[in-house]
């Protein structure tokens, strides 16, 4: 999704988001109202859920569509309750104690495979 400034921001830098990955993407527009058909009547899941949901649903607001406002199912809440023990809840290591490889963080496709 295309966004409307420079992508050296610290946010972005930090997870290796680079100019060229953005550049001639479709609009947000575009993106969040495919986005929007999707989600009725599913539940969002996401590692640490309440960034994006907050992330999410400013997208939504600045791009003058409706937050289609799914339930959510977090899975670092999942962990606080099913692995208390487990101190460390970055989705890497939550998924390799589970056997689980994740390659990349940050991205949008292998988080969801993990």
């Amino acid at each position: 999704m295309r966004v409307n400034f420079w992508v050296e921001d610290a946010e972005f830098t930090a997870g290796n988001i680079t100019q060229a990955m953005v550049d001639g993407a479709p609009p947000p527009q575009a993106v969040l109202q495919q986005l929007a058909a999707r989600m009725e009547g599913r539940i969002l899941v996401a590692h640490n859920a309440p960034f994006d949901r907050r992330a999410l649903a400013q997208g939504f607001r600045e791009a003058g569509l409706r937050w289609p406002d799914p339930p959510v199912l977090c899975t670092v809440a999942l962990a606080r309750r099913f692995a208390p023990l487990q101190t460390r809840r970055g989705l890497a290591v939550l998924a390799g104690g589970l056997g689980i490889d994740v390659e990349q963080s940050h991205r949008a496709l292998p988080q969801p495979l993990a």
